[in-house]
């Protein structure tokens, strides 16, 4: 239900221009060779976008927004009318191995995923991760940045984080840092 929801949503909003601030990184991913889980991924590099707009944020793959946009497209756009192979051929240009979107509203955080044909949604609170916030500072980009090492899922995160940035977010399921 909740994925038809987004759905619907998208397509209602599909005609009006939002301005969002879009942030992309690049993701890697551990081929399974490296992590020894075979459910784990079959590795590489993948562009993913943070979207933001006032308290809420999406984290989500460019194959993904591709894709949805498409979706979108074929559903009020001129093509409309176009048969099942080339919606299909379409869509499959638009592969990603990343099989989740998260979305964040202030304390609630939502991650959309599918797993083969079914879609879930777990919802999680944003505070999830513990951050050990350490006295490493660097420069980067002409920005100062500090390190922070949490938890989450069974794996240990490194990130660098900077206040020069004033936003109190970033990717993934990333919020809870005094920084962007």
């Amino acid at each position: 239900i909740s994925a038809a929801l987004v759905c619907t949503a998208l397509l209602a909003n599909a005609q009006e221009k939002i301005e969002v601030m879009r942030y992309e990184y690049q993701m890697t991913m551990p081929s399974t060779k490296e992590t020894g889980d075979e459910a784990a991924s079959q590795g590489g590099t993948e562009i993913v976008y943070l979207d933001i707009l006032n308290n809420e944020s999406r984290c989500v793959s460019e194959g993904n927004v591709k894709r949805e946009e498409t979706l979108i497209e074929f559903s009020t756009g001129a093509k409309k009318d176009a048969d099942i192979a080339t919606r299909m051929a379409a869509l499959s240009s638009f592969r990603s191995k990343v099989k989740w979107s998260i979305y964040k509203n202030g304390s609630d955080l939502n991650t959309y995923g599918t797993s083969g044909v079914e879609t879930y949604n777990v919802g999680e609170s944003v505070s999830l991760v513990k951050w050990d916030i350490l006295p490493d500072v660097e420069e980067y980009e002409g920005m100062k940045v500090q390190k922070a090492i949490g938890e989450l899922s069974g794996r240990t995160w490194t990130v660098w984080f900077t206040q020069d940035i004033p936003l109190i977010d970033g990717p993934y399921k990333f919020k809870n840092l005094p920084g962007f």
